[in-house]
């Protein structure tokens, strides 16, 4: 059940920090009490009001957002990349990357400024076995610079070269 799956994302190191937000048609207190000992960042019963959700969900997203730094944490103006628990924030909001936009990301923040050719990418994000045409590389970072947001346009192709990004203004 929810409580169950709650307990063992908590227990897996790679995904203990996941917010998790319980809605359920399980109301008592007990029922609450026990959801949030599971480690549910919120609980809300149905029927619920739907401005009360959005509300609790960007509270988590607030507390979120201002929590420290971890050690593997790399930081380039408003995007954070933790390689540990495999999440991106961006303007304090979490984003969801495919694996190869998330090795991309790490990639250029691992190389500031720094032009990469796409046969760099491929080794760097891909690995240096992998044969696949360097065109493709131009989807993933078409993606990213889509779901970083305004953050995104750091993102620079080189001429002829591949692409670099830029460092935060």
């Amino acid at each position: 059940d929810g409580l169950e799956l709650c307990a063992k994302i908590k227990e897996d190191p790679l995904r203990k920090d996941l917010p998790v937000f319980i809605l359920t048609a399980r109301g008592s207190s007990d029922d609450i009490v026990k959801g949030l000992e599971a480690g549910a960042e919120d609980y809300l019963p149905k029927p619920f009001n739907e401005r009360e959700f959005v509300a609790r969900v960007q509270a988590i997203l607030r507390r979120r957002s201002t929590l420290p730094l971890k050690a593997d944490q790399i930081v380039s103006g408003k995007i954070k990349l933790s390689p540990s628990s495999h999440e991106v924030w961006c303007s304090d909001g979490l984003i969801q990357l495919t694996l190869r936009e998330f090795d991309i990301l790490r990639v250029f923040l691992s190389n500031p400024g720094k032009a990469l050719t796409r046969e760099d990418l491929i080794k760097m994000a891909w690995g240096p076995a992998t044969a696949i045409v360097p065109k493709v590389v131009d989807v993933h970072v078409g993606h990213l610079r889509s779901k970083l947001g305004p953050e995104g346009k750091r993102v620079e192709t080189v001429p002829q070269v591949g692409y670099k990004l830029n460092p935060a203004k």
